[in-house]
């Protein structure tokens, strides 16, 4: 899946494993940590993509435990993403 899924866009970062953990209100997209286990480890990771959402999104832990939301904008529009315990 390497060259090709590269090629065509297609990310190596899994969804979340329960779709319950995010939702999508207005212009902003609500992650729901304790229904996340993909963000409770170091260096873990998650894509966020569904239809209807203008863009796709990509949450991920960093080394010091922080986590950070990175987003794909797509045609001028633009998301906020909270995180909620």
């Amino acid at each position: 899946m390497g060259f090709f899924s590269r090629l065509f866009g297609i990310s190596k970062t899994a969804t979340p494993r329960d779709y319950g953990c995010w939702r999508f209100l207005g212009r902003k997209i609500e992650v729901d940590l304790s229904r996340a286990p993909e963000l409770s480890r170091e260096h873990g990771a998650m894509r966020i993509e569904a239809p209807g959402l203008p863009v796709r999104a990509l949450v991920l832990r960093d080394r010091e435990g922080n986590i950070r939301p990175l987003r794909a904008v797509e045609q001028g529009s633009t998301l906020s993403i909270f995180l909620s315990e």
